[in-house]
């Protein structure tokens, strides 16, 4: 099961690899967006995909979860797809 969680962990290393990027990309711009994002919006998703992370490497080391932890994590991933589309919804 270890395995299949680290597995699974690594698209979110990506994902914060890419977010990252994308800010210092937008950084560098003339303009400081990329895509008329601005580089602080990378940044803040990029960090809340390392939050996200950390909490899959945590439940890796607990042998998981279970109860009002799991459900907790869980409200966390969902509220994290609700802003990022009411964030693309104002755009």
């Amino acid at each position: 099961m270890a395995r299949l969680d680290l597995g699974l962990m690594l698209p979110g290393l990506a994902v914060v690899g890419t977010a990252y990027t994308f800010g210092f990309l937008a950084m560098r711009s003339a303009t400081g967006t990329l895509d008329k994002y601005p580089a602080q919006l990378c940044f803040m998703f990029g960090s809340i995909a390392l939050l996200s992370v950390a909490g899959d490497i945590r439940m890796i080391v607990v042998k998981g979860l279970s109860g009002r932890h799991r459900l907790v994590r869980h409200l966390c991933r969902l509220a994290q797809r609700v802003i990022a589309l009411s964030l693309e919804n104002q755009r």
